[in-house]
């Protein structure tokens, strides 16, 4: 908790108020791609619909999900291709980083720090 919270009161108030404006991620999904693809080590498409379908089917099927990914469109297109999917676009990490940990579940890259770094600011129920 301490960590939380100092992690917290170092972000500037214009993330704090960017963030406010946000709505909370039903199913936050972190898909890294940048260097994990030139080191050969990303997971595939599949690996993040089965997760996503085992959410929605013990969840609720209704549960639309938030991408946050350094991923090209043409490359999550599978992905992008399901109902209710949606790529979120900020531009600024910080910012990223704080509203996938708003998610109520997480779908996240093993190996990944950012996805490590979301899951622990995270209250969320499930982490995958």
């Amino acid at each position: 908790e301490f960590i939380k919270s100092a992690f917290f009161r170092m972000i500037k108030d214009q993330i704090k108020n960017d963030l406010q404006k946000l709505k909370q991620p039903a199913i936050g999904v972190h898909i890294r791609r940048g260097d994990f693809c030139t080191l050969n080590i990303e997971l595939q498409d599949h690996y993040y619909i089965e997760k996503i379908q085992e959410l929605r089917d013990s969840y609720g099927n209704d549960l639309a999900v938030s991408v946050f990914s350094d991923g090209y469109e043409d490359e999550l297109h599978k992905i992008l291709s399901l109902q209710d999917t949606s790529l979120v676009q900020h531009n600024i990490d910080l910012l990223d980083l704080i509203h996938l940990s708003k998610s109520e579940y997480l779908v996240l890259t093993p190996r990944s720090t950012f996805s490590l770094w979301s899951r622990f600011l995270s209250e969320a129920r499930v982490a995958i």
